[in-house]
């Protein structure tokens, strides 16, 4: 319990909104790119939903339908590998009366599960 409060205070004193946007270090390291400036508590504070807000955003905008459309544009095609007897696949049967009933289905589960 001590070292959860104990890191709780330090998140706390890490993330104090009454700092400012930028603070003023004095010491140049690799931690601030030898500039002597860091993040103060509120930009350590928005950064995350910045983050989070402009992933939100790309995720939104990105162009869903346009696969879609470009994918209702093209004709059925069969796989390469089943065109060795050189006949072109056709999305819309001659006979278009014949369907699937789902016995062969329901016969292989039975059979499976022995009923």
């Amino acid at each position: 319990m001590y070292k959860v409060r104990r890191f709780l205070k330090g998140v706390a004193k890490e993330l104090d909104p009454r700092e400012p946007f930028i603070k003023h270090t004095g010491e140049r390291n690799i931690n601030n790119l030898w500039t002597g400036y860091e993040f103060g508590g509120k930009a350590k504070l928005m950064a995350p939903f910045a983050l989070i807000g402009y992933a939100q955003y790309n995720a939104m905008n990105t162009p869903l339908y346009a696969l879609g459309e470009q994918a209702k544009a093209q004709d059925v095609e069969s796989l390469p590998g089943t065109r060795g007897d050189m006949q072109g696949y056709q999305a819309f049967p001659q006979y278009p009366d014949l369907g699937t009933s789902g016995d062969l289905v329901f016969a292989l589960h039975k059979l499976r599960h022995g009923g």
